[in-house]
């Protein structure tokens, strides 16, 4: 029978030493975990109710019970974060039914006490079950690593350490399975490790240490040079070494050459972003052909690619476009090697790769900013799962933004919702957040969002770029709007006429003079729209066609326009009550239809 143990602080949590035994001995298995849950609630833990919750959205994955899944944290973070709940801000959290499995924390704007709140966050139990846990440049990184050698967690085996360190703390995790380093000093031995990723600053220690069980090796040398000699040492080190990526090195075509009477061992060889040469593709091509070969971003004649990819059927090969190697977090096309593992493998693919989430953030933005969002995407989803101080909370806003510019309001709702999780005062994540709501055809819960918005707007507190408040504040005006409250759409306008900027004011001028004219008001109206004189946005030619409402034919040639510029409030057109009057009339009828209608020189016009 489960038995409640004496509680581990003053918070006097609820905890089943045998239900946990449980867990770790099938971590993978969901099944222990929901039995930990109904026994945690049965004991009015709230973590039971998180359990179940958190299991169902990894069951299904669905954006509208990931949200939920927000929600619910933001409701209960005390109770499932204790005193780490304060460092949500720089911090990024993979559940898994309803433990954190992967724990990455990265340092923020007015951060205070962060090693002891993250110390009390490992000690929490919903940390007791944590595998992968990452360090960014946070104040306190030995003392925060110091705790958890000491906690030594039972399923702990992936850890990723970007500050440098003294070696201490990780001699107490020898159990470690899987480390990513970025540091320059030599640190404890690690025999159990089976996959390692570190930088040129910390290469120098694989070669003091021995290595008996490790399977990948991963050096990103940031353009520095590789010997044969060095290659030679690793490779006595590494007995049972199956994938090697040696990234953006220097003079690799005679260190081939050393690893050539290990191929028939090797499984994958990775010369990304290398200066890979004639003598070096002549020595490949002796290789057997079962390799796994990487070649991304690497200078080869034409040639040259077309003989490597003959020989080895499972290769990656691709040549920088307008010439130059540039490193690994470059900020350069798709066919460069951080992407590619991305989009081939998924995040978990760069996990232990120090600094990553930057530049997967640069990547996914300039893609954004050139509207490429569909390559954008998932680049900057990988992102926000790969927090650091330099991209602050703006990767949320961009992959939301990305996700609403192609249609998935869902998905931008969710990203919305997690960015407000960590700065709950950006009006730019309630702009994006009512925005996909209305859109989705759920303007009663961005309704429920609007006391919110609005404290966000009046506290006029913003890290983002590019007048966050004025948008939000339009956005606000939209959904009030379109709930046919009108007297709040003036008042709110009226009471916020400092913050609207030039670029909106034309928007905001054509929202009053709709609810102006729902209020019977059209002399007023008259006058709004005056102000809107030579504007072009699309939501003035919604207002023009409720201001030529007895001229049938003049309203529902500005609604084509509106349709036409794909107007994001289309929606609202078909319900909108101050279109009435044009409700029977056929042009109309085949504009909310998407049918089309005859222009009035006879041309037919469609909009898809």
């Amino acid at each position: 029978m489960a038995d409640r143990a004496a509680p581990r602080s003053a918070g006097a949590f609820a905890f089943s030493a045998e239900l946990e035994a449980a867990i770790i001995e099938s971590p993978d298995d969901v099944a222990p975990r929901l039995v930990y849950g109904d026994w945690l609630q049965a004991q009015g833990d709230v973590r039971g109710e998180w359990v179940t919750l958190s299991a169902s959205i990894e069951a299904t994955a669905l954006p509208h019970l990931r949200a939920a899944g927000v929600a619910f944290v933001e409701r209960n973070r005390r109770a499932l974060l204790g005193a780490g709940a304060q460092l949500l801000p720089g911090m990024w959290i993979g559940w898994r039914a309803g433990f954190i499995d992967e724990l990455r924390l990265a340092p923020f704007t007015g951060q205070r006490g962060y090693a002891r709140a993250a110390c009390a966050l490992l000690e929490h139990p919903s940390c007791r079950f944590v595998r992968c846990v990452a360090l960014g440049e946070v104040p306190g990184a030995e003392a925060i690593l110091a705790r958890l050698g000491e906690l030594r967690p039972p399923l702990l085996e992936s850890v990723l350490v970007e500050p440098a360190i003294d070696s201490a703390p990780l001699a107490e995790l020898r159990s470690l399975r899987r480390l990513g380093l970025d540091l320059a000093q030599p640190l404890c031995a690690l025999p159990g490790l089976v996959e390692l990723f570190v930088s040129a600053m910390a290469s120098e220690w694989v070669l003091l240490e021995h290595w008996p069980v490790l399977e990948e090796l991963a050096i990103d040398l940031g353009g520095r040079t590789v010997s044969s000699q060095t290659l030679e040492r690793i490779l006595a080190r590494t007995p049972v070494l199956r994938r090697l990526r040696l990234l953006d090195a220097r003079g690799v075509d005679g260190p081939i050459a050393t690893l050539t009477p290990l191929a028939e061992r090797l499984e994958l060889l990775d010369l990304s972003h290398c200066d890979l040469g004639p003598r070096g593709v002549s020595e490949l091509l002796r290789w057997p052909p079962h390799v796994k070969l990487r070649a991304l971003r690497v200078d080869l004649p034409d040639v040259a690619v077309d003989q490597l990819r003959a020989r080895f059927p499972d290769s990656a090969i691709s040549t920088p476009r307008g010439g130059g190697l540039r490193g690994i977090r470059d900020e350069g096309d798709a066919s460069a090697w951080l992407s590619y593992r991305v989009r081939s493998e998924g995040r978990a693919a760069v996990r232990l790769m120090p600094r990553a989430g930057l530049a997967l953030y640069n990547l996914g933005t300039n893609h954004s900013l050139a509207h490429r969002e569909a390559q954008a995407v998932p680049l900057l989803e990988a992102a926000v799962t790969l927090p650091a101080l330099d991209m602050d909370t703006w990767a949320w806003a961009n992959v939301a933004l990305a996700h609403e510019r192609l249609g998935h309001f869902d998905d931008a709702e969710l990203f919305g919702r997690e960015g407000l999780l960590r700065a709950p005062r950006e009006p730019n994540f309630y702009a994006i957040v009512l925005d996909a709501l209305r859109r989705s055809g759920r303007n009663a819960d961005a309704e429920k969002l609007l006391p919110r918005a609005f404290k966000a707007i009046d506290a006029g507190v913003t890290r983002h770029a590019g007048g966050t408040a004025p948008a939000c504040l339009l956005d606000c005006l939209f959904v009030l709007a379109q709930a046919g409250r009108h007297r709040e759409v003036l008042a709110a306008a009226k009471r916020h006429a400092t913050i609207i900027d030039d670029k909106r004011r034309p928007s905001v001028e054509a929202l009053r003079a709709m609810s102006l004219v729902a209020l019977g008001r059209r002399s007023e109206a008259r006058e709004a729209m005056q102000r809107t004189r030579g504007a072009t946005h699309l939501v003035v030619h919604h207002a023009r066609a409720v201001m030529k409402l007895d001229r049938p034919a003049d309203a529902i040639a500005e609604l084509a326009i509106a349709q036409a510029g794909r107007y994001p409030e289309w929606h609202w057109v078909a319900v909108d009550p101050n279109l009435e009057p044009l409700r029977a009339h056929p042009g109309f009828t085949a504009l909310v239809s998407g049918a089309g209608v005859e222009g009035e020189a006879g041309a037919e016009v469609r909009w898809n």
